[in-house]
């Protein structure tokens, strides 16, 4: 509908001027006049095409399904009235090859593929046969044409409209298509970027940005001298929790749990899910005891989420990077302090030695 709505004035105005030039010998003197009525027959064809593809693409609207036909008709049309559109000016002498190269990639960018290669097919067959033909005294090249559209040196004004016209329109739709197409692109890229680095149950930081973020972070506190102190936090007991209320229950608390400890951090700390119920926490500039600070304010935020009857409770291991340390070794140290925490009765807060 969208397609035949746009060629719909195109149509109606090659029937007004074909239907002037017929009543005006002395206009269009370029146009042969032998040819003229069944140029004028093609686009009354063409204009009532696409009339009724619009009026039947409305209709199909308002019942909220577009049959597959429809999209074929509508596809057909538009390179069969291209074609031979091509064939009565002259394939190789006209701008409405331009068009014709814009009509697939618009079609790919607006139907299925399958609707707009058959569409590709029969308009590509169709211009074959205007250039065979000729080729073979069928038919005359360019039928459409009895004469040269320049006279005394300048090009006739009904010409640069009626063949011009086309080519700005092929020009404007391709700058269209560019546009749409590098906006989705962007849009899909940007999203896939997200989707890589983004933990899909919690939405945290995935694993990937969090060692890039901690490694960032070690070579900033080594170049600087400056703390840096990282979090391992594990939710205790998850696997009752699973087994009795069920894994939907489990993940929407662990989803409702990291959005409630990532409202805890600082604006330049780094939450992220580890894996499984194990989330990460890196902490720039602070040393143990800011670091005690923000894991004991974590853990208290934690109580906040309920499954059942019952608060989650959390474990949590701190570990301060002791100069020339790898972000490696301070994970493991931040990791056995977690296990120090879980050895000694879970929810609580374990420095690492």
């Amino acid at each position: 509908m969208l397609g035949s709505g746009v060629m719909l004035p195109f149509a109606l105005g090659w029937v007004l001027r074909l239907s002037a030039v017929s009543r005006d010998p002395t206009t269009s003197t370029y146009i042969a006049r032998d040819f003229l009525p069944t140029a004028l027959l093609f686009t009354r064809y063409q204009l009532i095409g696409h009339g009724l593809l619009v009026l039947i693409g409305l209709a199909y609207l308002r019942r909220g399904d577009v049959p597959r036909w429809v999209l074929h008709a509508e596809v057909q049309h538009w390179f069969l009235c291209t074609a031979a559109s091509l064939v009565m000016v002259g394939p190789f002498t006209s701008s409405f090859a331009v068009l014709f190269v814009t009509l697939p990639v618009l079609g790919y960018l607006l139907f299925p593929v399958r609707v707009v290669t058959l569409g590709v097919v029969t308009g590509s067959l169709a211009t074959l046969a205007g250039v065979v033909l000729p080729a073979l005294n069928v038919m005359p090249y360019a039928p459409f044409v009895g004469a040269s559209p320049v006279v005394d040196g300048r090009l006739q004004t009904g010409w640069f409209f009626s063949v011009g016209g086309p080519s700005l329109f092929a020009g404007a739709s391709v700058l269209f298509i560019f546009t749409a197409i590098l906006r989705r692109l962007r849009v899909r890229q940007a999203e896939l970027e997200r989707l890589g680095r983004t933990d899909a149950l919690t939405g945290l930081a995935n694993r990937v940005v969090f060692f890039e973020r901690l490694a960032a972070e070690v070579e900033r506190s080594q170049r600087h001298t400056l703390p840096l102190s990282v979090l391992v936090i594990d939710v205790d007991h998850f696997k009752a929790v699973n087994d009795r209320h069920g894994h939907l229950a489990g993940d929407a608390a662990l989803r409702a749990l990291a959005a409630r400890l990532d409202r805890e951090g600082r604006a330049s700390d780094l939450l992220a899910r580890y894996g499984g119920e194990e989330l990460t926490m890196v902490l720039p500039h602070t040393d143990t005891e800011g670091a005690k600070v923000v894991a004991e304010r974590l853990r208290r935020a934690a109580h906040e989420i309920h499954v059942g009857e019952r608060p989650l409770t959390v474990s949590i291991g701190i570990a301060q990077r002791r100069d020339s340390e790898s972000h490696d070794a301070l994970l493991a140290r931040a990791d056995d302090a977690l296990y120090d925490a879980k050895r000694a009765g879970r929810d609580r807060v374990v420095v690492g030695r």
